[in-house]
């Protein structure tokens, strides 16, 4: 939009994608370079498979982020370090 309009204003930026940023990058795991694009292939992966499973994807993505969170600290990332035993 940018480059077509030469300008951007704020509310072009819907407040969906921030929140899918974040799911992101809580599902990989903050405070590391490859824990957000661990989330960001994990999370794109799930939508993909749960949309093509049910109508209801994303109850079931958010079931799973919340056990991510409860279950682990740091997310995805550090799952794997433990996994690994790093």
């Amino acid at each position: 939009m940018a480059n077509y309009l030469r300008f951007v204003s704020p509310d072009m930026m819907h407040s969906t994608k921030s929140g899918e940023l974040m799911m992101m990058v809580i599902l990989g795991g903050a405070g590391t370079l490859v824990g957000p694009i661990l989330g960001a292939a994990a999370m794109l992966a799930l939508e993909t498979e749960l949309a093509a499973c049910t109508e209801n994807w994303q109850f079931y993505l958010g079931i799973v982020l919340l056990a991510v969170v409860m279950a682990t600290r740091g997310g995805l990332s550090a799952l794997l370090d433990r996994a690994s035993g790093r």
